[in-house]
């Protein structure tokens, strides 16, 4: 072998003239091949051990490569990583390594692909692949594996970690073909995805956007931000979220829901007021002026409270300050639409009350045969039984009349007509 390294060596020194230019080859201890790599304790135990020196340049001509393998007129050719051994159990992990000694390299490793534009133009294949598969037998050394023999159901198909914790997992269903579901998020321990792309986040931590973690789309340009959801079955429709940019024709800075199968904007959010928009606009030219502003393009349109349960359906409202019964304190007021399970006295289904929710008192109701009542529920039969039906009140001791009519302007008309709680009417002046 020592003859075999002299001749190898004379054979370069004659070819390139100068020796240290050129890479050494030479056996490595155990034993193997090395090139580049000085006899001695620098030689490692591998079976091929490659190292370019400072000043070594290859035939490419391209700098320094580590290693360069070509094949001519043989499209089929590939460089493989084969393990001999054979044998149940006996499994092999062929590894793409990158190391650094002591350069404060960017990339640790990098894999990619260069295609020629014939390549780019007939071929529908993929320019990098990763394919895994079970049961693969081949029959020689010459075997490619492109034909899948059996597809993983059962475990993850491939991760991403950085120093051993998960980042990313792409996972199989039990689907023959593996029907590929992707995690990405950290998960401690991993979680396998349920939907078929699933963010994972901590919900937690000081870091920026901790505690707020999830999706970003982002537009550079001036055009909006876009999501699109899609459904093809029959009667599917395609939705799409936009965050609108200055080209947008209402400006940056709002948000709209659009159905692009009907072409209308069907719900805007005024970036600046906060205000809603609602309904069909197929040119998201209606500014909401109001907090919910309803666009409806027809006579019955509008919103509706639906109660699924047994009880009112109920919207309520509530006036700025604070709420209590004093002089100079809000109310909270509703509308009730009631329920069979609404059983207070003269309740019932099919009623409007409208009710002091504040204090918990009706104050006026509109039954379901028409009938207004304004305080009918102080004393039985608790219900309208005509068509303005208005019973007196007792306040501070007194018995109040139940009906009043008052000019406008009491200092030029200052008499009023009223019905006493017995039913008789009087003229008085404002001041009695």
């Amino acid at each position: 072998m020592k003859k075999i390294f002299l001749m190898m060596t004379a054979s370069f020194m004659a070819a390139y003239g100068v020796k240290a230019q050129y890479p050494t080859i030479g056996q490595t201890t155990t034993p193997g091949l090395g090139i580049g790599v000085p006899v001695g304790p620098n030689f490692s135990d591998a079976a091929l051990h490659i190292k370019a020196a400072a000043n070594t340049y290859y035939s490419s001509g391209n700098g320094q490569q580590l290693f360069f393998g070509e094949t001519a007129n043989a499209p089929g050719d590939n460089i493989r990583i084969m393990n001999s051994k054979g044998g149940v159990g006996n499994t092999f992990a062929p590894w793409i390594l990158g190391t650094v000694t002591t350069d404060p390299a960017i990339i640790g490793l990098n894999l990619g692909a260069n295609l020629i534009n014939a390549n780019d133009v007939v071929n529908t294949s993929p320019a990098m692949m990763f394919n895994v598969q079970k049961n693969f037998v081949p029959q020689t050394s010459q075997t490619f594996p492109g034909t899948p023999s059996a597809a993983l159901v059962n475990r993850p198909l491939f991760e991403w970690a950085n120093n051993g914790t998960k980042l990313m997992t792409m996972t199989p269903t039990t689907a023959a073909n593996g029907d590929a579901r992707m995690a990405f998020g950290y998960a401690s321990p991993a979680i396998l995805p349920t939907y078929k792309f699933e963010l994972i986040t901590p919900g937690g931590g000081t870091g920026t956007g901790a505690f707020n973690d999830g999706l970003r789309i982002t537009n550079n340009g001036g055009a909006s931000a876009m999501l699109r959801l899609k459904a093809t079955s029959t009667g599917g429709r395609e939705w799409a979220v936009h965050s609108s940019g200055a080209s947008n024709g209402v400006g940056a800075g709002h948000f709209f829901v659009y159905d692009a199968t009907a072409g209308f904007y069907r719900m805007f959010i005024n970036g600046t007021s906060g205000n809603v928009g609602m309904g069909n606009d197929n040119a998201k030219t209606t500014v909401p002026q109001l907090k919910l502003d309803i666009n409806t393009p027809s006579q019955n349109d509008g919103i509706r409270v639906r109660q699924t349960g047994t009880t009112a359906a109920t919207l309520s409202l509530v006036g700025g300050g604070t709420e209590g019964t004093g002089l100079n304190q809000s109310r909270r007021w509703s509308l009730h639409s009631t329920g069979l399970g609404n059983t207070s006295p003269g309740q019932g289904a099919g009623h409007l009350l409208f009710w002091d929710w504040t204090t918990n008192v009706e104050r006026m109701r509109i039954n379901k045969d028409g009938f207004v009542g304004i305080n009918t529920v102080s004393s039985a039969p608790y219900d309208a039984t005509h068509l303005l039906h208005v019973k007196s009140r007792t306040v501070n001791g007194a018995n109040q009349d139940p009906v009043r009519f008052e000019k406008l302007n009491p200092a030029t008309d200052p008499d009023v007509v009223t019905i006493d709680n017995t039913g008789v009417l009087h003229t008085r002046s404002v001041s009695s």
